[in-house]
C-alpha cells in the first residue's frame, strides 16, 4: 500500500446564547475530498470509512481533552497493545484504538477489557511529535509512522496511512502482550 500523509483541519462549532455567552462548543475535523478518498478507500477493508471512524474517535479524543497532533492508521490490527502503553514515557504522549471497537470507543478501558479483553491495536493517536520520535528509537511499529510525520509541522495535524511492521517482529513482540498491557495501566 502506498503510504500518505494527509493534514485534518480543526473546525470549531458554537452554540451562542442572546447575550453573546457560548452555550457549547464542539471541535470536529475537516479534510480534503483527496483524503476523504483516499482514507474511505483503506478503510474499506474494514468495512468502514473515514467519517466513522474520526466520528468514533471525536467521542475518545473530547473524553482525553486533546486533539493529537497526528493519527496514523494501520494496515492491520494487532495484539500490541501492552507494547504501545509500555513505550509512554508519559501517559498522555499517545493513546490507541483499532478499527474493530471502534463502535466500543464509549466503553471505558476497564469495561472493554471485563467485556471483550485486551483491546486490539491498529489507530495510534500521537499528542506530540518528540513523543513519537522517542517511541520510533524503540520500536518498528512506530517508526512506520515517524517516517512518514518527521517532517510535519507540529502546528498542523495530521492523519497516515503506516505500513505494517514485519510479521516475525510482530509475533515475537505480541508474545506476553496482553499481561505486559494489564500490568502497565494498573501502575
Amino acid at each position: 500500500m502506498n503510504e500518505k500523509c494527509f493534514e485534518l483541519y480543526l473546525l470549531r462549532s458554537e452554540v451562542r446564547k442572546s447575550d453573546g455567552t457560548i452555550e457549547s462548543s464542539t471541535l470536529f475535523t475537516e479534510y480534503s475530498n483527496e483524503t476523504e478518498e483516499a482514507l474511505d478507500n483503506f478503510l474499506s477493508m474494514w468495512n468502514s470509512d473515514a467519517f466513522e471512524v474520526f466520528s468514533s474517535l471525536d467521542e475518545a479524543i473530547r473524553r482525553q481533552g486533546i486533539w493529537p497532533w497526528a493519527i496514523a492508521l494501520y494496515e492491520k490490527e494487532f495484539r500490541l497493545a501492552g507494547h504501545v502503553v509500555s513505550l509512554r514515557q508519559h501517559r498522555c504522549d499517545f493513546s490507541f484504538s483499532s478499527y474493530s471497537m471502534h463502535n466500543h470507543d464509549v466503553l471505558s478501558i476497564g469495561e472493554h477489557i471485563e467485556e471483550n479483553g485486551v483491546p486490539p491495536f491498529s489507530i495510534l493517536l500521537i499528542n506530540n511529535k518528540k513523543a513519537l520520535a522517542d517511541a520510533a528509537k524503540k520500536s518498528p511499529l512506530f517508526e512506520q509512522a515517524w517516517i512518514l510525520l518527521k517532517d510535519k509541522e507540529e502546528n498542523a495535524h495530521w492523519v497516515c496511512i503506516a505500513s505494517s511492521p514485519p510479521d516475525e517482529w510482530v509475533v515475537k513482540t505480541g508474545a506476553g502482550d496482553d499481561e505486559l498491557f494489564l500490568k502497565t495501566i494498573e501502575g
